[in-house]
C-alpha cells in the first residue's frame, strides 16, 4: 500500500524509457510500465544528518526487507516547513539494501543531487535546503513589530511629558 501524500509543487516524472527521472520532494511517481530496484537512498547534508530518503516501493516483487521491485518511488524529506512530504527520517526503518550518498550543494535554496541506479536510471532529486537567510516576509514582520513598539514607546513618553491642563476653581 502506498502513502497518500499531499502535493508538491513539481510533480516527479521520468521519460518514456525510464533512463532518467526527476524527482521532487512529497510527489509520489508510479509508473506502470517502469521497473525499479526496490530500497532506499538516504541523502546526507553537510552535517551528515538525513536530509532527504528516496524509497523505491516494492510494490511488484517483495523479497523481504524492503527490497524487491516495483515501479513507484517517493521522496520523504526532513521537517523544513513546507509540509509536503516532510517527515521524521530517523523513525523511519530502511531497507536492507539502504544507501548513503551526500547531498549536492544547494544553488537558490534548491539542492539537485545526481544518482545513478542499479538499473542505469539517473534520477535527478530536487530538493529544498534550509537557508540560514531569513524569508523577505520573516523580515517584513519583525520590521512592522520593531515600528510598533518604537512608535509606542515614543508616544508614551510623549504623553508622560506633556504638561497637562487643569482646571482650577474660580
Amino acid at each position: 500500500m502506498l502513502p497518500a501524500v499531499a502535493g508538491s509543487l513539481s510533480q516527479s516524472s521520468c521519460d518514456f524509457n525510464a533512463n532518467q527521472c526527476n524527482v521532487y520532494e512529497g510527489s509520489l511517481f508510479q509508473d506502470p510500465n517502469a521497473l525499479f530496484y526496490a530500497g532506499d537512498l538516504v541523502l546526507l547534508d553537510a552535517n551528515g544528518a538525513y536530509s532527504d530518503v528516496l524509497r523505491f516501493y516494492n510494490d511488484i516483487i517483495d523479497t523481504g526487507g524492503g527490497t524487491g521491485f516495483g515501479d513507484a518511488f517517493l521522496d520523504f524529506s526532513a521537517p523544513d516547513g513546507d509540509s509536503a512530504g516532510d517527515v521524521d527520517l530517523n523513525s523511519l526503518n530502511l531497507s536492507a539494501n539502504a544507501a548513503f550518498i551526500p547531498e549536492a550543494a544547494a544553488v537558490g535554496g534548491m539542492a539537485v543531487t545526481d544518482y545513478t541506479g542499479p538499473s542505469g536510471t539517473l534520477f535527478h532529486i530536487y530538493s529544498a535546503v534550509p537557508s540560514a537567510v531569513p524569508e523577505p516576509s520573516a523580515v517584513l514582520l519583525l520590521a512592522s513589530g520593531l515600528l510598533f513598539v518604537t512608535g509606542w514607546t515614543a508616544k508614551r513618553r510623549s504623553n508622560k511629558c506633556a504638561p497637562r491642563s487643569r482646571a482650577r476653581p474660580q
